[in-house]
């Protein structure tokens, strides 16, 4: 008999191992998101282990990687490769690590899909436990200027160039990226576990003050925007996913135009209204990233172009700003400037079939508002903050995707939090 026969043969012995992984893998999430982001993608390629034998990973490999959402990715991933044919820089290499990591992703959350229920009910303790974690440290970093984080690194004291609060406080903040859209998992483990309405609704109070009181405001407002799309969709899921996901199309499809005939500094100054420092030079990034894009409007300049076009150094007029600091701390601006129109339709056809996977859970009595509340969360943070390719992000989409995996959607199993 061989190896891959043996483990298959005896299934209680072979499940206990890849547990455990998954158990090392949430009880680090918190750690990680709080002090080494970075370290998102070792905790994915670390579940590779939770497999039990080569001929599991090739199965779970083809489940994961040839659905139709998984389809739709490889889409975008192959106009990404053709961009090169008229890219004045040629980053095949961060495509290739780009494409390992989003399979690397898919792979994790497939995996844990598949975890038994038995297994799954001791991951729920983990991610609450490691999401009460972050809030934590990041409570106690807000209320102490990223003490900890100056014991670290304390270098990094100091603002940065185009930057107004210390950088160790920026890095700190980033922590408030996995707890806006955590915050909503973990209270929906919380009623589903305990059956106590006020604790999940105090953890995303005290989220937001977290949030707060870091130099991140995506993350407060994901909270915010989440919060108010989780209600809603508790008493009108079909017309909320439909509202989120045809925005979101009419915003990918529009997003250049309305960034300089729009929303611009010019038309807010023009009508009185003041903005912080924060959102001036956003907008500025924005507008500047958005005159690019209308020079090749189509095809795009190529894939991670946006780096190189930073790197040649230009600076908001009259600021010490970069005028497109790496990228444009905008997904759909990043999409729109590298891939061009053809890469936004490719982007639209993602979130076609994501809005699709929603309308089948509903259309089967599955309780969806906190799955529409996490990706309208994480969609806010992507719209404002961190660039589309970071492959740390992917990674974190994949975790948090993972811990959503642990939330019973059917109505006899989950609780309704307006009504309990």
């Amino acid at each position: 008999m061989s190896v891959s026969d043996q483990s298959f043969s005896n299934p209680a012995k072979t499940a206990k191992h890849p547990f455990w992984i998954f158990v090392t893998i949430y009880a680090l999430l918190g750690p990680v998101a709080a002090f080494a982001k970075m370290g998102t993608v070792p905790l994915i390629i670390f579940s590779i282990l939770g497999q039990v034998s080569f001929q599991s990973l090739v199965s779970n490999l083809r489940k994961a990687l040839f659905t139709r959402f998984a389809l739709t990715i490889w889409v975008l991933m192959s106009w990404s490769a053709l961009s090169f044919i008229w890219s004045d820089n040629l980053h095949i290499l961060s495509l290739c690590r780009l494409t390992l990591v989003i399979i690397l992703a898919l792979l994790f959350v497939h995996t844990v899909g598949q975890r038994p229920f038995s297994e799954k009910e001791k991951l729920i303790y983990l991610v609450i436990g490691t999401s009460s974690f972050l809030l934590f440290v990041l409570l106690f970093e807000g209320a102490t200027e990223a003490l900890l984080h100056r014991i670290i690194r304390p270098e990094d004291s100091q603002p940065r160039d185009g930057e107004w609060v210390p950088y160790l406080q920026m890095v700190a903040a980033r922590g408030t990226a996995f707890l806006a859209p955590l915050c909503f998992i973990v209270t929906a483990l919380v009623l589903q576990t305990f059956r106590r309405k006020w604790i999940g609704i105090l953890f995303i109070i005290i989220s937001l003050v977290a949030t707060y009181r870091l130099p991140m405001g995506a993350s407060a407002l994901a909270i915010v925007i989440g919060s108010i799309t989780y209600g809603l969709a508790q008493w009108i899921p079909r017309s909320v996913t439909r509202l989120v996901f045809a925005g979101l199309a009419c915003f990918a499809l529009s997003a250049p135009v309305l960034m300089t005939s729009f929303v611009t500094v010019e038309n807010f100054q023009s009508k009185g209204l003041e903005i912080s420092r924060a959102v001036k030079q956003r907008l500025e990034i924005w507008q500047y990233s958005s005159e690019l894009i209308l020079e090749r409007p189509i095809l795009g300049h190529g894939f991670d172009t946006s780096r190189d076009i930073g790197n040649e150094g230009f600076m908001i007029e009259g600021t010490n700003w970069a005028a497109l600091p790496l990228h444009p701390h905008n997904a759909i601006l990043q999409i729109w400037l590298e891939l061009g129109m053809v890469g936004v339709i490719a982007v639209c056809i993602i979130m076609w079939e994501l809005w699709r996977n929603l309308e089948r859970k509903i259309e089967s009595g599955q309780e969806i508002a906190v799955l529409l509340a996490v990706f309208s969360a994480i969609a806010t943070i992507s719209l404002i903050s961190f660039g589309v390719w970071q492959y740390w992000w992917i990674a974190a989409w994949a975790l948090i995707a993972g811990a959503a995996k642990l939330i019973q959607l059917e109505p006899d199993k989950s609780v309704d939090m307006l009504n309990r």
